[in-house]
């Protein structure tokens, strides 16, 4: 009986060991995971591993109306969740970043969407790139190029990710800096300097295809929420620095 017994837990455990590592590589396939070696991968794969069970024990509680919400593999599954937290923080300033701070006597309105005004883009996608910052910037041209021109238009990312030399690619960058790239060399749109989540050689950006200019950007005081309101209800979509 003890023998039945540890075959049926042998056979268990690699039942749960093939599920898993189908799991991985239709996990590698879906995301397009590639990895530099086997260590890389088996690393990656361990990961993954324990992640998945996190998430089926979530599940679990889930189904049994424990916890309100259900939890995925994503194209993140293969990292750890201290990986996770510094892919998601902005990159510290070098220096100390000299702001204008916004002044104004005005009352913001009692709420406002912009959505609706017809002045936020689409849901982007940054991917496995920690291109926060770039999004962050080309958000709020877009909110400000849209309430001074009536056209909603997509910005590039991937030219911020090329061109800003201050910055550092997918591993962060700052959005002041960011902001005062685009005043000395423009921006183009999306569509001519599509996004391809990594950094690659900057593209010649100097033809009239450059769609926007910044002349100067001001900021407001971290945890103010009166000032945060008045930013928001008179200017626009502001970037949110972590």
């Amino acid at each position: 009986m003890a023998y039945a017994l540890c075959v049926l837990i042998f056979f268990i455990s690699l039942l749960q060991f093939a599920l898993t590592e189908n799991s991985f590589k239709n996990f590698q396939v879906q995301f397009r995971k590639k990895y530099v070696n086997n260590s890389e991968l088996l690393l990656r794969e361990q990961i993954f591993a324990k992640n998945l069970e996190q998430i089926e024990q979530h599940n679990a509680r889930f189904r049994q109306g424990l916890v309100t919400y259900e939890m995925g593999v994503n194209k993140f599954s293969d990292l750890t969740s201290e990986e996770f937290q510094a892919f998601l923080r902005a990159k510290e300033s070098p220096l100390p970043v000299q702001e204008k701070w916004l002044e104004s006597t005005e009352s913001p309105p009692d709420s406002i969407d912009w959505r609706e005004l017809g002045a936020v883009t689409e849901v982007k996608d940054q991917g496995i790139c920690g291109a926060c910052w770039a999004f962050s910037a080309t958000g709020t041209l877009e909110g400000l190029y849209q309430q001074k021109y009536g056209e909603l238009l997509s910005f590039s990312e991937q030219q911020l990710l090329d061109c800003d030399s201050s910055a550092v690619g997918c591993n962060g960058g700052i959005v002041q800096y960011a902001l005062q790239y685009v005043a000395e060399s423009g921006l183009k749109i999306g569509e001519e300097y599509p996004y391809v989540q990594e950094k690659l050689t900057c593209q010649n950006t100097t033809n009239q295809t450059v769609k926007v200019y910044t002349k100067n950007y001001v900021g407001i005081p971290s945890y103010n929420e009166t000032e945060l309101k008045k930013a928001v209800g008179l200017i626009g979509e502001l970037s949110i620095l972590c």
